[in-house]
């Protein structure tokens, strides 16, 4: 009795201090994930508290999780369609058990959770007449950002932010056609599992390319992987019509001609970035920043939102270093094979430096070296230099590029000189060594 007293006045406190940091905070952003943190890192710097603010219904870091495992089970299904085309002998013909792989991934992704000793809290969020209720508070924050914000609390439209959650634990089987509308990393990683699956996937992009802001090299291996796995790949097109009433047809054109697709199941538009400021009434407002897939905009999405909320701090002409703060985070993105890039594309770095030297090794991995169905494995570096020339930028397309590419930028922040990558000796993955050779 005596301990049940103990943590319910424990629990009282907690909760207490709880409402107290939502009332008070500097700046409270809301389903923010890694981009609020990249953020919350920054400001600590400046002694801004920010505080991180998890809803009920956000669904990105689960989703995430289930895409692992998924992403897993295509590289598997992959793998064995590379050895029956030589000398390694499968058996049977490659067809997905979905039932079984399900529960397989579940357990996976519980065991993942039960390891995180962190738990974040989950919240309410309300906005009413211009403020922000939190578990039924109003805050007084002086800034709040909202990310990916929406008022729709239903759970069974399925989306590119819940898509892995929905394969795994509501569909039956694997879609058998899928429409995706949007050229970035979500849609890119979606197109190319599904279709490792077994799914006929068309993508169509208002873009010339897949993934604009990326390097060239990855842009047209990753366009070239999605037409090898049968994707129907539409550019400079437009979504005109979609219509759900029964089985779902989707109309599209590029201007000149119209197409129309039907009898498809899912229809998957990525979110373009937006960031929108709404105008501070009083100084009892606060001040509310909507920000749209920032993920989408790395790297420049939070140069934007500290130069709007705190342009005192972060003035426009001290941009470049803020630049400098953000510029070696990498990116992975979760082909099959996979991509990874971290620093500046070679135009960025031409804008920036007068001396930029690129090196693009093109070369087929080991693991492809007897198959009749080959990938390209192909790499761009960017080296730049004023006094002393260093590695600016790595842009890697083939397998183990994730892996490749965390232990380089982390070098990357030391600044790597030629002479630094040519006394590295890469011992896995084998790829490595083609960053260090040239």
């Amino acid at each position: 009795m005596h301990e049940n007293k103990i943590e319910s006045m424990k629990r009282e406190n907690q909760e207490t201090n709880q409402r107290e940091e939502i009332k008070h905070d500097e700046l409270i952003i809301i389903n923010g994930g890694s981009f609020g943190k990249r953020i919350q890192n920054i400001l600590s710097s400046h002694n801004i508290n920010v505080q991180l603010i998890t809803t009920s219904n956000y669904t990105n870091i689960t989703n995430r999780l289930y895409l692992l495992q998924v992403y897993g089970v295509s590289s598997a299904i992959q793998r064995k369609q590379y050895y029956s085309d030589y000398s390694i002998n499968t058996t049977g013909n490659i067809t997905v058990n979905w039932s079984n792989i399900k529960d397989i991934i579940k357990k996976r992704v519980d065991e993942v959770k039960r390891s995180i000793k962190h738990t974040e809290n989950t919240y309410s969020v309300k906005e009413v007449n211009e403020h922000i209720y939190i578990n039924n508070i109003k805050s007084t924050a002086s800034n709040i950002v909202l990310v990916d914000y929406t008022t729709d609390t239903s759970t069974d439209t399925v989306t590119l932010d819940n898509i892995w959650i929905k394969l795994v634990n509501d569909m039956e089987s694997i879609p058998k056609s899928v429409f995706i509308s949007g050229g970035n990393k979500k849609s890119v990683e979606t197109a190319s599992i599904l279709s490792d699956l077994g799914c006929k996937v068309y993508v169509s992009t208002s873009d010339e390319v897949f993934l604009s802001l990326y390097e060239k090299n990855i842009q047209e291996s990753v366009k070239n992987l999605l037409l090898e796995k049968g994707v129907t790949v539409f550019f400079k097109s437009q979504v005109i019509s979609v219509n759900k009433t029964n089985s779902i047809t989707v109309t599209i054109s590029d201007g000149s001609i119209t197409q129309t697709l039907s009898n498809l199941e899912y229809f998957l538009s990525e979110n373009e970035y937006s960031i929108t400021q709404d105008i501070q009434k009083t100084e009892e407002n606060p001040r509310i920043t909507r920000i749209t897939s920032p993920n989408n905009y790395l790297k420049h999405a939070e140069i934007d939102l500290l130069t709007r909320i705190y342009p005192d701090i972060f003035p426009i002409r001290d941009i470049s270093v803020l630049q400098d703060t953000f510029r070696l985070t990498p990116s992975f993105i979760y082909t099959n094979p996979p991509a990874a890039s971290v620093g500046y594309t070679e135009i960025e770095a031409n804008k920036i430096y007068s001396n930029v030297r690129v090196i693009n090794p093109k070369f087929r991995g080991l693991f492809y070296s007897v198959c009749q169905n080959k990938s390209i494995t192909d790499y761009k570096l960017i080296f730049t230099s004023d006094n002393n020339e260093v590695l600016s930028g790595l842009h890697l397309f083939g397998i183990s590029s994730i892996d490749i590419i965390k232990g380089f930028s982390i070098g990357m922040y030391c600044k790597l000189s030629p002479e630094d990558i040519l006394s590295t000796i890469p011992i896995h993955p084998t790829s490595s060594e083609e960053v260090i050779t040239g």
